[in-house]
This record gives C-alpha cells, sequence and structure tokens, in this order.
C-alpha cells in the first residue's frame, strides 16, 4: 500500500458540505478524499494464451485495470461505479492471490473508502479493518502502511463523532511515524494535521492551531512555502481562525493558500476553487453576503467545468449559494439552489447518506423560515430517519435535526393534541 493514499484529503483540511445560517446546515463532512493506490492500466488477458502462469499474471492485470479506472470514476465523484469496479478487482484478487495477499488488502481498503465516500460507516470500517488485520499480519505492527491503515480508521471514527476513537488511532498511527520515520518526516506531518482537525471538530482551537503548526513548520522546510501541500495547511488553519471569529486573520491565510494555488496549480484547478469558496464562507460568516456570493459563483463555473455537474463538490457549491439566498430570505431561490443540490447528494452517494440527509434539513429550515410547518415536517423527518442510521442518534448532526423537527411540530396545530416525543415514535414506525 502506498503511504500517501488512503483518507490522504485529510490533510486538505475538512470539507463541509454545508455553511452555518443558524440552524439552517449542519456541518457534515463531505467526502474526506480517499485515493486508491495508484495502480498502471494494463492489457486485457488473451483467452487464447492457456499457460496457467500466464493467465494468472493477466488476471492480476485485469484486477489492476478495474482499480485504476475505479480510481477515475472516484474521482469524479461516481462513488456506486467505482465500489462495483474494485469489487470486481477484489473477486481476481482473491482467486489469484489469496485472501491475505497485500494486494488484496488493498482491495479491500479500496471498497472501504468508497462505502465511507457512501456514507455507510459501518461496512467502511469493517473492509478496512481486514485489510489492517492482514497489513499487521504481514507487514508487522510497526509498518509505516500499517500506520496509514491506523489512520484511515481514524477518519471513519472522526466522521461519525466519535473524536476519541479518533485521536486515539491517530496517536497510533503518529507513534510509529515518529518512531520509523521520524518527527521530521512527511508523513509525521500528516498525523499531525490530523490530529489538528480532531481537536478542531472539539472545538479545541489552541490544540488545533499549534498541532497544525508543527505540520507546517516540516512542510515549509522540505517541501518550501510555494507548495501546495503547505498551502492546505494554510487553508486549515484559516479555518481555525474562521471558527473562532478571527476574520482577518482567516482571510489572511485564505489568501496565502489561494496565491500558491493559482501560482502553482492554475485558476482553474480544483483546489484553486477550494480555496475561492472557502474565502466565500469566510465572509459569510461576517454576514457579508454580497461578498460571499461573489467567491461562491467564482468557484461554481470552473467545479461545473472541471468536476461536472454532477459531482460533490459541485452540490457543495448549490448548497452554499442556497444558503446565501436563505440569510437574505429570498426563499424561491434558495429553495431551487437547495434541490440542485439535494438531486445530486441523492444520485452520487444515495438517500441515505448524512449529507443527503442534510440537504432536506436546509430544505426543511426554508420551508420553517417561511412559516410553511407542513412542508418543512416531512422534510426533517426524512434527514433525521438517515442521518440517525448513519452517525447514531447521540451525534451532534441528528441532535440538531431533531431540535429542528421538534420546533416545527410544535408550531403546528396538532402538537396541541400530541406531544412530539408521540409524533415521533408514531412516524417512524413502518408504514
Amino acid at each position: 500500500m502506498n503511504a500517501n493514499n488512503f483518507f490522504t484529503c485529510a490533510a486538505t483540511g475538512t470539507k463541509r458540505f454545508s455553511q452555518k445560517p443558524g440552524k439552517a446546515v449542519i456541518a457534515m463532512i463531505l467526502a474526506f478524499g480517499l485515493a486508491i493506490a495508484g495502480m498502471g492500466i494494463h492489457g486485457f488477458a488473451h483467452a487464447e494464451d492457456e499457460n496457467p502462469a500466464h493467465i494468472s499474471v493477466e488476471k492480476a492485470r485485469l484486477a489492476t485495470q478495474y482499480s485504476g479506472t475505479a480510481q477515475k470514476h472516484d474521482e469524479q465523484g461516481d462513488y456506486t461505479m467505482a465500489l462495483a469496479l474494485h469489487r470486481k478487482a477484489l473477486a481476481i484478487r482473491e482467486e489469484v492471490l489469496g485472501k491475505r495477499h497485500p494486494d488484496t488488502a488493498q482491495s479491500y481498503n479500496n471498497i472501504g473508502a468508497m462505502h465511507y465516500k457512501l456514507g455507510a460507516y459501518p461496512e467502511a470500517l469493517e473492509w478496512c479493518q481486514k485489510a489492517l488485520s492482514i497489513w499487521e499480519a504481514v507487514l508487522g505492527k510497526e509498518h509505516p502502511d500499517t500506520a496509514q491503515s491506523y489512520n484511515g480508521i481514524a477518519v471513519i471514527y472522526q466522521s461519525q463523532g466519535d473524536y476519541p476513537w479518533a485521536l486515539k488511532w491517530h496517536l497510533k498511527a503518529l507513534s510509529i511515524r515518529e518512531k520509523i520515520l521520524g518527527k521530521g518526516h512527511l508523513d509525521t506531518a500528516m498525523s499531525y494535521n490530523n490530529i489538528a482537525g480532531i481537536y478542531d471538530s472539539q472545538g479545541n482551537y489552541p490544540e488545533a492551531l499549534a498541532w497544525y503548526r508543527r505540520a507546517l513548520t516540516i512542510r515549509e522546510r522540505i517541501l518550501g512555502k510555494e507548495h501546495p501541500r503547505t498551502a492546505s495547511i494554510y487553508s486549515s488553519i484559516a479555518v481555525v481562525y474562521k471558527e473562532q471569529g478571527a476574520y482577518p486573520e482567516a482571510l489572511d491565510w485564505s489568501q496565502k493558500a489561494l496565491s500558491i494555488r493559482e501560482k502553482v496549480l492554475g485558476a482553474e484547478h480544483p483546489e484553486t476553487t477550494d480555496s475561492y469558496h472557502s474565502i466565500g464562507k469566510i465572509y459569510n460568516s461576517q454576514g457579508n453576503y454580497t461578498e460571499a456570493l461573489e467567491w461562491y459563483r467564482k468557484a461554481l463555473p470552473i467545479r461545473e467545468k472541471t468536476l461536472g455537474k454532477e459531482h460533490p463538490s459541485t452540490a457543495q457549491s448549490y448548497n452554499d449559494i442556497a444558503g446565501i439566498y436563505d440569510r437574505q430570505s429570498n426563499y424561491p431561490e434558495a429553495l431551487a439552489w437547495y434541490r440542485k443540490a439535494l438531486t445530486i447528494a441523492e444520485k452520487i452517494l444515495g438517500k441515505e447518506h448524512p449529507d443527503t440527509a442534510v440537504c432536506h434539513n436546509n430544505i426543511g429550515m426554508v420551508y420553517q423560515n417561511q412559516g410553511n410547518y407542513e412542508e418543512a415536517l416531512p422534510e426533517f423527518l426524512k434527514a433525521y430517519k438517515a442521518i440517525s442510521r448513519a452517525l447514531g442518534e447521540t451525534h451532534p448532526s441528528t441532535q440538531t435535526i431533531k431540535g429542528n423537527m421538534k420546533e416545527t411540530w410544535e408550531k403546528m396545530e396538532a402538537s396541541k393534541q400530541k406531544p412530539f416525543a408521540r409524533w415521533l415514535e408514531e412516524a417512524l414506525q413502518p408504514s
């Protein structure tokens, strides 16, 4: 397994399928990048060659081709197709190499990654742990690739809101990297970065900044101050300042990241559009909606052009543009843009994904803001059903959606005859 792969986009900071207009939008992890180990594309096996050894080699090459094609679908946001192709690769590898081979483990890992992106966290954890058991047996518990597997499992726990377990797994990865690779290695910097992300999610901003700066020191020294991976740390630091309400500092760090990305990657690279979008979020948090919308609209056409109109990042743009219109009380526009985001989320991520649930929640909030409680309540219920299954009843996002639903119910005439708890119990019964 390539140690630079699997959940590596955790290094660029957590993407949010939201902004925070009051309770209207819940901060949700959209999709940590789950890059698949780079595999070359090879030719198909020739049916006329019946040499068993040659057939095995050709089958292994076919598995590699399936994995490579799956990676392309993954990059396009087509996770369902990527999952199907990874399963094809797995079937071949189990047949040719056996269930305990490192390449088979990579297939388990890749399948776990796709389940993660589709919001199926228990399945993701199961597949990733299958991969881990092989790597621990074959490579040992102190191998850098085993550490990378620990990192991936940590990200799954983080997405479920289980920060203590996520931190535990990240620290396991860190101890290996510091021991085997050293405290100045780029993979060690990745661990520092990921631990910072946990503290950021917990709202422990001083700790988050301290760990980000440790990662930044290494990247600046090894990669230089104008490298895209250095820019990703600048962007993450900007997010921490934004969440503390330190908007001038947030803008300063975001602009630093943007200048590097425009210079090194170009104005139409996806990471550059992430910077445009992140700057829009800072202005949105300040209440400067005109400026925020301008930056969102700067990112959107590039995302539509380079990623396509049905990519999760494009859906994020639609979602956040909708949030601006919602805050401006332009409810028809807000609904139109939220529904565009929902259409993509349902198609690409599925109806049970947490981000799809967030879309329903956001639509529900628009209806609630309009006083249209009859339309709001079904949206909140759809959101609650999906997100409680994916993240659990105690997750903060589940509780926020439940609170929105309760508030709506209590404003309706029917609530005078039936308390919310009883209504919800009945609503959750199979029809």
